[in-house]
């Protein structure tokens, strides 16, 4: 079976920024996967009345990434949660991790 490395990085964002560019985010063999949750600084750093896994918005309204200058995905992620059109974000979740056609029914 072969061995598959779990890395999770964290990087600050300030309040109220409309861009952020994260230069060398990555270093090495780009990821087959990336899931990115955005979460306030007090519930990450353990404040308990806040989620840690209660992952907000924040109003984002556009994320791709990129490798020598080419965009991944081709076409960047742009929901627009005030109009409810953000499927194709959620989708990828899991069609990315081949759970798309699963039941999760525990029943």
């Amino acid at each position: 079976m072969p061995f598959t490395r779990i890395e999770a990085k964290t990087f600050t964002l300030g309040s109220g920024l409309k861009s952020v560019i994260i230069p060398n985010a990555m270093n090495g063999i780009l990821p087959s996967r990336m899931i990115l949750g955005l979460v306030s600084n007090a519930a990450f750093n353990r404040d308990f009345k806040q989620n840690p896994i209660n992952f907000k918005n924040y109003n984002l309204s556009s994320i791709s990434l990129s490798e020598n200058g080419v965009q991944i995905p081709m076409s960047a992620y742009t929901p627009s949660y005030k109009n409810n059109l953000f499927a194709r974000n959620y989708l990828s979740l899991f069609t990315d991790l081949a759970q798309h056609d699963t039941n999760i029914n525990t029943r």
